[in-house]
């Protein structure tokens, strides 16, 4: 049988996809050896020049190397949990058949202390999601996703215009932002300042955060830092001297994010938003002390 249709072939576009950006998972820190793994891998970066691009790049580094880990050795965590489960399916079938040996039987306990590490992660990883620090257990995905429909503003007015193109809402907020002033700090507060950085006073700054917050401009938690203190300190305290003595540091590290948060549920002009500024850890101590 011969057809006499014609194949048309239609041509979309495609689709963009963006790359994307790490992200430090706070249940990662649930794991027994994710210390272990953090000290071999940031002591085993052999970087030179000043403190502050030591800082940087091991930062750098250390985010591919979280990547690839995650991808190829913790892997999903709902594949992980439902592994688990079948592997306690597979046990209690045993058992019911009566061939339950003492290996199965402490298989079977070894599951139920995994199942629940991975619940406990599992929570974890929502909290961080829905950046909720009263995360009841039947708003995860309701937050969740309604902080994901509200990070994208799809008009805004300017001086009594509406724009609706994503480049034109860009210029707009830039034009804003490039307009605005700021005020001095006095004499006295500027010589406080500039006192040179303590141990102590670093550890009580990054102690006094908030280490369940949304992940910094970076990729990373509070967390990680405040978990990881003793791996990190030597190279965050070099950096922190050699901003002290040097006055300048590496841009990436005074990375920040202008974030805004509307005032109100239906948001057309730019005094319905509220900004906030999402800065990376190493600049939020210097912010700090």
């Amino acid at each position: 049988m011969v057809s006499d249709h014609i194949t048309i072939l239609l041509d979309c576009g495609g689709v963009r996809r963006r790359r994307t950006p790490f992200c430090f998972e706070n249940m990662w820190l649930r794991l027994w050896d994710f210390k272990e793994r953090v000290h071999y891998w940031w002591t085993g970066y052999e970087v030179r020049r000043n403190p502050s691009f030591r800082l940087a790049s091991k930062i750098m580094l250390l985010k591919g190397d979280l990547k690839k880990w995650n991808k190829e050795v913790f892997g999903n965590l709902i594949w992980r949990k439902n592994r688990i489960i079948q592997k306690i399916v597979d046990i209690d079938k045993k058992e019911g058949k009566g061939f339950l040996s003492a290996t199965d039987s402490n298989r079977w306990a070894e599951c139920k202390v995994e199942f629940g590490e991975t619940v406990m992660m599992e929570e974890i990883y929502w909290r961080q999601k829905s950046r909720a620090l009263w995360l009841t257990e039947g708003d995860r995905n309701r937050l969740a996703n309604a902080h994901r429909r509200g990070n994208h503003i799809s008009r805004i007015c300017f001086d009594g215009n509406m724009v609706t193109r994503d480049e034109d809402v860009q210029a707009g907020f830039v034009a804003i932002l490039d307009g605005l002033e700021f005020d001095e700090i006095s004499s006295e507060d500027k010589e406080w300042l500039e006192r040179p950085f303590r141990e102590e006073e670093v550890l009580e700054a990054l102690r006094s955060c908030e280490g369940d917050k949304a992940p910094r401009p970076d990729g990373f938690t509070l967390a990680f830092f405040q978990h990881n203190w003793e791996v990190v300190k030597p190279d965050v305290m070099g950096a922190l001297s050699s901003f002290f003595s040097d006055g300048v540091f590496e841009k990436s590290l005074n990375a920040s994010f202008i974030d805004l948060i509307p005032k109100k549920s239906v948001v057309f002009d730019v005094k319905d938003f509220r900004p906030i500024s999402l800065m990376g850890v190493i600049y939020k101590i210097f912010s700090t002390y």
